[in-house]
């Protein structure tokens, strides 16, 4: 019975893998997987949207140097009970209900001049973290290119030990061993289900549809490269690697998070201006309005005495680095 039922198993999986099969599937190489791949893996279109974010951001105005502009307007009303002593003759007035106004519309600037270097360090490190962008688009590519590659040779390695265990099961049922067939048919069937996971994987990673498409890989066989050499790879390594051209530059970020801390034991300039216009009605005045059309301008310099968050920053800032 239980010979029966490990031959019945191994029918319907090999029915079921002929039925997939059957269908039209398209035919695979590596060059196209890595194509593929590249054009639609979600994963990698993060991160090139990401790095698109970080060159957007990689502006002086992002970064403080430009000032800012804007537009205002208003309106004030006051209805007050007034109570006026005079000085000369001691004489009370009360009026009640004085109902007073302003309006008020103008175009305001500020601008800050300098910063302790706070402007500068800031521009750089938005500089610094587009280019982490195009770093990490860059190691994105090169692991999904790495990913798929040995996906697709993984896949062609578990199809080339399913040949392989098909073959010997069909050995085992010459021979009419039973306990060797029961034993290589188990081996088969794993060894589908290992070939069925590969193939989900490398769908996943070309992000195709359907994660499950049957396909055919024009591969069967893996060749190795013998001539390469462990020192022209180690070298290279050194030389181009991008994720250790990322810890370089995080290493950069970090400095500058450090110079951003600093920045706040230097003094600040900062400069303003406008041009408004402005008029006042008053009920009970001696004038009952009063205009003004103008510019109006100034120069700020201060200097933080103390901040309680400065040192905390200051030592973290300095461990970062």
């Amino acid at each position: 019975d239980r010979m029966k039922r490990i031959v019945l198993i191994f029918i319907a999986t090999a029915c079921t893998a002929l039925g997939l099969y059957a269908q039209p599937a398209p035919t695979y190489t590596l060059k196209s997987c890595l194509e593929q791949g590249l054009l639609n893996n979600y994963s990698l279109r993060i991160v090139r949207n990401e790095e698109q974010v970080s060159k957007n951001n990689a502006t002086l105005g992002n970064a403080g140097y430009l000032p800012t502009l804007g537009l205002s307007a208003g309106y004030k009303g006051t209805i007050d009970n007034t109570e006026t002593k005079a000085r000369a003759t001691g004489e009370t007035t009360k009026d009640n209900g004085v109902f007073d106004q302003t309006l008020d519309a103008g175009i305001n600037l500020n601008w800050t001049i300098f910063d302790g270097f706070n402007i500068t360090a800031n521009y750089q490190r938005l500089k610094e973290l587009e280019r982490q962008g195009e770093t990490n688009t860059r190691i994105a590519i090169e692991d999904l290119i790495a990913n798929i590659a040995a996906e697709y040779y993984n896949y062609v390695q578990q199809k080339i030990r399913l040949k392989n265990f098909r073959y010997a099961v069909s050995l085992s049922k010459e021979r009419l061993r039973i306990v060797e067939e029961r034993y290589h048919s188990a081996q088969y069937m794993k060894q589908q289900e290992l070939l069925h996971t590969s193939r989900i994987q490398l769908n996943e990673l070309m992000a195709n549809k359907d994660v499950d498409q049957p396909f055919i890989i024009q591969d069967s066989l893996i060749n190795v490269t013998a001539s390469l050499n462990f020192e022209e790879l180690w070298n290279a390594t050194l030389t181009i690697n991008a994720s250790l051209l990322r810890a370089e530059q995080n290493n950069t970020l970090a400095r500058l998070d450090y110079k951003k801390v600093c920045s706040r034991d230097y003094p600040y300039v900062k400069m303003n201006g406008g041009y408004g216009y402005t008029l006042n009605k008053y009920d009970i005045s001696a004038n009952s309005r009063r205009s003004n059309l103008g510019l109006n301008f100034g120069v700020t310099v201060g200097f933080n005495l103390f901040d309680g968050n400065r040192r905390r920053e200051r030592k973290n800032a300095r461990i970062a680095v």
